[in-house]
């Protein structure tokens, strides 16, 4: 189950976001999360999630690989409420 786990786990890769600065990450990690709460409407939503997008495009990381480890996700934490 631990192995399915994305979240915070590294991922080699040679791009532009692998090349960036881990403190400049970090940083705009904080923005994108304070903007994320700051949105109060539908099209900023939208937005949030093309930026969102373009950056796991960049990165070059499989959109499969993401959707998997989201997928066992919400399958622990279904399978904990209702114990």
């Amino acid at each position: 189950m631990l192995n399915d786990i994305t979240l915070g786990q590294y991922f080699p890769g040679n791009s532009a976001i692998h090349r960036m600065d881990p403190r400049m990450k970090l940083i705009l990690t904080i923005l994108y999360i304070v903007g994320v709460f700051i949105v109060a409407n539908l099209p900023g939503y939208a937005i949030a999630l093309a930026f969102l997008y373009i950056v796991v495009r960049i990165s070059g990381i499989k959109f499969s690989y993401l959707a998997k480890g989201r997928q066992s996700r919400f399958d622990s934490s279904s399978s904990s409420r209702s114990s």
